[in-house]
């Protein structure tokens, strides 16, 4: 059973705030993630789960970043609220996508050394 059948009212909670949706494989690297930035040979894997991107429409002339989003702990076996730090946050602030809000979602906790964001 896969994590949307798993926990449907997390990812139906998601997709209907959210109008438009990308979403992208998590990935990890088998070797070479300092040397592809020279040009040099990496091995990278894309795994089975994925990182959500979605914006929902709001009335006001302004873009909203949503910094607290859930992410799944496999550890845990649940999905956790979690945050981007500040930093990030700010610099998607500059996106300036008025009458939008950002919101995410991700099948791996950040951070975890899989490539994650």
């Amino acid at each position: 059973m896969n994590l949307r059948q798993r926990f449907p009212e997390i990812y139906q909670d998601f997709f209907n705030r959210c109008t438009r949706v990308a979403s992208a494989p998590h990935s990890f690297f088998w070797f070479g993630e300092l040397a592809g930035i020279w040009g040099g040979l990496t091995v990278v894997q894309t795994l089975p789960i994925r990182f959500y991107v979605g914006l929902q429409p709001i009335d006001q002339n302004r873009f909203e970043v949503v910094g607290d989003f859930y992410a799944y702990n496999r550890a845990k076996d649940e999905f956790e609220l979690t945050h981007f730090d500040s930093f990030v946050i700010k610099r998607l602030e500059k996106l300036q996508l008025k009458g939008w809000r950002l919101r995410f979602l991700s099948e791996i906790s950040i951070g975890v050394s899989l490539g994650a964001v």
